[in-house]
């Protein structure tokens, strides 16, 4: 009879422990769970606003392109200026050679 107790002593040790065992590991999972959650909403909003920055990154290289679309076609306008400015004085250069003449 007291290899019947002691049988039964030791299965409900064995029953208490793996369900210690059980609850802390439950509990693990749903600590895990919610840093899982937490982290993923966190991953979210980064993305977002990676998102947000790359638009206004891509706006801001626009604005610098077109920025030296117009200094480079300034340019482009004033050394035609001097083209002309130079094609004028050798004309007159020309036609006061002709006159002199």
């Amino acid at each position: 009879m007291k290899e019947k107790i002691a049988k039964i002593g030791w299965k409900n040790i064995v029953l208490v422990v793996l369900a210690v065992l059980l609850v802390i590991s439950a509990s693990q999972l749903h600590t895990l769970r919610k840093e899982y959650k937490k982290v993923y909403s966190q991953n979210m909003e980064l993305n977002s606003k990676m998102a947000e920055l790359k638009e206004k990154n891509a706006s801001l290289e626009a604005q610098i392109q077109s920025a030296g679309e117009m200094s480079s076609s300034d340019t482009d306008s004033a050394s035609e200026t001097d083209d002309t400015k130079d094609a004028d004085s050798a004309s007159n250069e020309d036609s006061k050679k002709n006159s002199d003449n």
